[in-house]
């Protein structure tokens, strides 16, 4: 969805906020770091909830993405996509900030 967007020349922000357990397990981190150079309104976030002691980041869950990067007036859409687990529980906060149902979309690998 995000390449269709850049290559439509889509020119609202694009925010992807990235959960992950460890950070060996962060997909596509070079490719995304080359589209946050080309495309100024493409803004990549990656959270750890369980990093090394080495681990330079962010370190929380999604939610805390969204707290500390989306604006409070946000009126875009939300897509999430990954485990049923976190799909729901950030679901649960967007509503909890009135984000409303319409403007959710979820997909869930399990």
């Amino acid at each position: 969805m995000i390449l269709e967007l850049l290559k439509s020349s889509y020119k609202g922000k694009i925010y992807l906020l990235n959960g992950f357990r460890h950070e060996n397990e962060i997909l596509y981190k070079q490719e995304l770091a080359e589209l946050s150079e080309k495309h100024s309104n493409f803004i990549n976030h990656t959270v750890i909830s369980r990093p090394s002691g080495s681990y330079i980041g962010e370190i929380g869950r999604v939610q805390n993405l969204i707290q500390n990067h989306i604006a409070e007036n946000f009126e875009g859409r939300f897509f999430l996509c990954g485990l049923s687990a976190m799909v729901n529980d950030v679901k649960l906060f967007l509503l909890s900030k009135g984000i409303p149902q319409t403007k959710i979309h979820c997909e869930r690998y399990d």
